[in-house]
């Protein structure tokens, strides 16, 4: 404290009261303290020197009024020059502690202060007269305000304030504490809204006012992101959010997130921003799907129902920030916050709006253009159109090659449409660029066409009363249109709001096998003097599916294992070893032995941005039906045999070795391509082995160094004696591997039929080492009252690998392996995981090579050179 003033105080009672609370994390080394959000005053004062106050009573016995102690207070809103909102002091004149103007109770009347302190003094931090002159001041926060996750500062001072930027602050920062709970959401839209002339994009804050949310309604099918913005919930803390329907509260959708550290989602790093990111402020981000499914079974097409979308706290996290705990038992007698507000969504028919749109193109395109055999002197003409798609929306990056779509010397009467194929999602447009050569001689007739000759691309055609406007297809005119060019972005729109029955959503099945029927089409209106002509574009959906099949063995072909102490670890390998035994006998016998067979759809849309797997996995016992597998088994036991046998003998070796079953997979993939600057349904069938063949050598390291070292071993039982009544393990080994896959592609089609694939088969393999730790705790934390399980697992992992591929082909030469050798590097990975009640918290992570990897080709080797 600055010389005079020894200690600001807040009253006993307040604290008592829990008015006020004492929060643990200073910021720039002044103190925080928490004052209730609920009308009700806090009282705080000052401690001065003796000396200090005799000084003052005397100054005030002469008439000096103003020469006690002064208090400033405002919102902090950075810690800059000039940035805090002073606020004013009022007189409360009937004592009912609310502001009340029209009652005389303006801001306390005080001169400005370079007036009451010295002419010499300025107010450099703009303070006026917002101050008040006592030593015990009041104050307090409305309970109605929100205030947000925002600190106050409030500071007495002699002569002049000081701020939190003096060597010996004498202030303190407040922060007004409200029940915990979101305080305000952002709803986003990404989905392309269907063009109408009522729509506008969706993006704006989730607001009471409902007139607000009908003038901007989403559709069925929607995916809506909702950025959320909490208070005084501790990281880790769960939102649910729900759209209700009004009237009923019926949930139509809901989804729960996560709050997060705001400094994740922010730029700013100065010190205030960090203090509220850390400890008061959150973020959270909710998905929700506006699936067709859930709709009112009494809203009809092209009709708006608005509902209450509602944001609840409803889950608090634990957590070691000292701030969130204290707030904790603060705020424990307070009902968590939640936020209300209204969202509009819109049934449209999009199949019906996509067909009608493309009825209009059609009639336009399908009219036949007039095309010259001998093209004259036209004052403005074209001889060619050429497509070129792009990688971004600037235009800077082209994708793949360009299209010729127009040529007027090799074009003859009742030639094709010049059209153009591109694939595309909703929110992965594809961006277009068409160019023309136009050519202007003499004067053009205005008149005929829309730019006058100055463009050949338009949306409007006077002549034959043709206008198609770009919105109305969906399409966005990146830029102006200029004189012989037109950049456009295209989406495809996926129809989300379909039903079978009336009651489950089409979607995306709707997409399941690719047609021709799926393009949506557009165009672009051409004319000149010599050529009325357009450009049909086709747009197809991005949309890709995977059928994956798997079969295997459930248990290795072989293990054995040696020297493993008793326990976890050799209880897990006295298991394995007799599975596998027992698959042998009962191949043997013409016993079943288990199988596991696994089923998996997925499909990607948008770019691939929209990801969703539909997987189905189970086991069963087969049969002996595959008789190689019993020839495998009695390879694979002989390869252990040998290995372990020799293993076995080098003494003190606790080892396993294990000859993993082979995977054998089927899959089937298709979407969309462009192919010779047409799109077409493509697909490949490929069968996969990975492994082929694998076998694993560990050695349990803390084991074999306790057979090595008395002191080692000592050290190394207490450990698994420890463990072992905490039903726990620590698992040290180095794990020797060697593996070897296979992938052939067998078939592929495409829209000229099915043929055998040329691509060549490939091979892979690898052998390396991984260092491995693996240590886990369970148990109970409890006392007299409660009790609550605990876990502690840590897992890491060092790995390096030689290995390489094959692939193998066919040409004039022969057939041949092309070969390329790899060496990964030095890999490091770590993951830990505590538990406990409810809380969990992950750490993961994963190092770039530590090594640098390589990789060399090897050229191609032929097996039988002609």
């Amino acid at each position: 404290m600055p010389r005079g003033i020894t200690e600001i105080l807040f009253s006993q009672e307040d604290i008592d009261n829990n008015q006020v609370v004492h929060l643990p994390q200073t910021l720039l080394g002044c103190k925080v303290y928490g004052i209730r959000a609920n009308n009700q005053k806090v009282f705080i004062r000052v401690e001065m020197y003796a000396e200090t106050l005799e000084k003052i009573k005397k100054l005030e016995q002469e008439g000096h009024k103003y020469s006690g102690v002064k208090w400033v207070y405002g919102k902090v809103n950075s810690l800059e020059d000039k940035q805090i909102a002073w606020s004013s002091w009022y007189k409360d004149l009937n004592n009912n502690e609310k502001y009340e103007p029209y009652l005389g109770e303006a801001p306390y009347n005080f001169p400005p202060l370079e007036k009451i302190l010295n002419s010499k003094v300025k107010d450099i931090y703009e303070i006026k007269s917002s101050y008040n002159v006592s030593n015990t001041i009041s104050a307090k926060f409305d309970k109605q305000t929100n205030f947000m996750p925002t600190l106050y500062w409030i500071e007495p001072f002699l002569i002049y304030p000081e701020l939190y930027k003096a060597k010996n602050p004498k202030g303190v920062f407040i922060l007004p504490v409200q029940p915990p709970g979101p305080i305000n959401a952002y709803i986003y839209c990404d989905d392309f809204i269907l063009a109408d002339e009522n729509s506008n994009l969706i993006d704006y804050f989730l607001s009471t006012n409902k007139s607000e949310s009908e003038a901007n309604p989403f559709y069925y099918g929607n995916t809506i992101q909702i950025n959320i913005d909490t208070q005084l919930i501790p990281h880790g803390g769960t939102l649910l959010v729900q759209i209700l329907e009004e009237g009923t509260n019926r949930v139509l959708y809901q989804t729960k997130t996560t709050v997060e550290d705001a400094s994740k989602k922010t730029d700013e790093t100065s010190e205030l921003q960090t203090y509220l990111n850390k400890h008061l402020y959150g973020v959270a981000l909710a998905e929700l799907t506006l699936s067709i499914d859930q709709k009112p079974a009494d809203q009809k097409k092209e009709q708006d129902r608005t509902f209450i979308l509602k944001i609840s706290y409803i889950d608090y996290h634990p957590t070691s920030d000292g701030v969130y705990r204290a707030l904790k038992e603060f705020v424990m007698d307070l009902n968590y916050r939640s936020i209300e507000g209204y969202i509009t969504i819109r049934y449209k028919d999009t199949q019906d709006y996509l067909q009608k749109t493309e009825k209009e193109v059609n009639q336009v395109v399908q009219k036949p253009a007039k095309i010259k055999a001998a093209p004259g002197c036209e004052p403005c003409y074209y001889s060619q159109i050429v497509a070129q798609r792009y990688k971004r929306n600037d235009f800077s990056k082209t994708d793949g090659e360009s299209l010729l779509v127009f040529d007027e010397n090799k074009r003859v009467k009742g030639d094709s449409q010049p059209r153009v194929d591109i694939i595309a999602g909703d929110t992965s447009p594809a961006y277009l660029k068409l160019k023309a050569d136009l050519q202007t001689q003499g004067k053009c007739h205005p008149d005929k066409h829309t730019h006058g000759g100055k463009s050949v691309f338009s949306f409007e055609r006077r002549e034959d009363g043709v206008y198609i406007p770009a919105e109305k297809q969906n399409i966005k005119v990146i830029g102006d249109i200029k004189e012989k060019e037109i950049n456009l972005s295209l989406p495809y729109i996926y129809i989300k709001d379909q039903q079978i029955g009336g009651v489950v959503s089409t979607f995306p099945f709707n997409y399941f096998w690719l047609t021709q029927k799926d393009a949506q089409a557009h165009v672009v209106l051409i004319e000149t003097c010599r050529y009325q002509n357009d450009v049909l574009i086709n747009v197809f959906p991005d949309i890709s599916w995977e059928l994956a099949f798997t079969f295997a063995l459930e248990n290795p072909l072989a293990y054995t294992h040696s020297g493993k102490k008793p326990g976890y670890i050799f209880y897990e390998a006295q298991e394995k070893a007799r599975k596998s035994g027992y698959d042998k006998y009962q191949l043997s016998q013409g016993g079943a032995v288990p199988f596991e067979f696994s089923l998996s759809l997925k499909n990607a849309y948008n770019g691939e941005t929209v990801k969703n797997e539909y997987a189905l996995k189970y086991a069963k016992k087969l049969n002996d039906t595959l008789s190689i597998f019993t020839k495998l088994k009695n390879m694979a036991d002989k390869v252990k045999n040998a290995t372990g046998g020799a293993a076995k003998k080098v003494s003190g070796m606790p080892f396993s070795f294990e000859i993993q079953s082979p995977v054998l997979g089927a899959m089937l993939s298709w979407k969309n391509e462009e192919q010779d600057g047409r799109v077409a349904n493509t697909g490949t069938l490929s069968f996969s082995a990975d492994p082929l063949i694998g076998a694993e050598f560990t050695i349990d390291l803390l084991a074999a160094g306790s057979n090595l070292h008395p002191v080692v071993k000592v050290i190394e039982r207490g450990v698994r004696v420890g463990l072992d009544i905490l039903g726990g393990y620590f698992i040290l080994e180095a794990i020797f591997y060697g593996n070897l896959a296979i992938t052939i592609e067998a078939f592929k089609f495409n829209y000229q039929g099915l043929a055998f694939s040329q691509q060549p088969a490939r091979i892979e393999g690898k052998m390396g080492i991984i260092l491995s730790l693996e240590l886990k705790v369970e148990g109970e934390i409890k006392n007299p009252i409660w009790k609550v399980e605990m876990s502690f697992t840590a897992d890491a992992e060092a790995d390096a690998y030689f290995g390489g591929t094959a692939k193998l082909g066919y040409d004039k030469d022969g057939i041949y392996a092309d070969c390329v050798g790899k060496f990964s590097g030095l890999l490091f990975s770590a993951k830990i995981e505590v538990v406990i009640g409810k809380y969990t918290r992950k750490v993961e992570l994963k190092s770039e090579p530590i090594w640098a990897s390589d990789e060399v080709p090897l050229g191609k080797v032929y097996f039988n050179k002609k």
